[in-house]
């Protein structure tokens, strides 16, 4: 009985590791990819839930798109792409090797790192951990001289 529990075992594990090798060698698309990205984020779920396509025409809306300029949704994502999405986002990265295609694996280790970072992001207001903007300090005429964010003061 031990001897079977202990085949039982090594059989889960490796189904696991075999699991997570075929994770790692699939390339991400960039549909797939914003669909993560989004899902990532503090940004209000759109009724009937998050879609590629409503993840890309979000990201679109606030100029957030790969290096190319526009998304599109069958296309490999590649770590040029990755790295200046993530810099839109004020995440300084760069990539030694922007060609290469990224994997869902290192897409998913993307989102752990910096999960802390995107998880208050909320892109329909462009804001980070919930801040607003009602003021924006000039520094003129004193320090404590306000200038109002917008043309009128109301």
């Amino acid at each position: 009985m031990k001897g079977k529990m202990i085949l039982i075992a090594m059989l889960i594990g490796l189904l696991g590791s075999i699991a997570v090798l075929a994770d790692n060698s699939d390339i991400i698309k960039q549909g797939d990819f914003a669909l993560l990205l989004v899902k990532h984020t503090a940004t209000p779920v759109p009724a009937g839930g998050w879609t590629v396509d409503s993840a890309i025409s979000v990201l679109q809306d606030v100029a957030i798109v790969p290096f190319s300029g526009a998304w599109s949704a069958n296309e490999d994502m590649t770590e040029g792409d990755l790295a200046h999405i993530l810099r839109l986002f004020g995440i300084s990265v760069y990539s030694a090797n922007p060609d290469d295609k990224v994997t869902w694996g290192r897409a998913n280790a993307v989102f752990f790192r910096y999960d802390d970072f995107l998880k208050n992001y909320n892109l329909k207001t462009r804001t980070v951990y919930g801040t607003t903007t009602t003021h924006v300090d000039t520094a003129v005429g004193g320090s404590d001289s306000l200038a109002p964010a917008s043309p009128t003061t109301p």
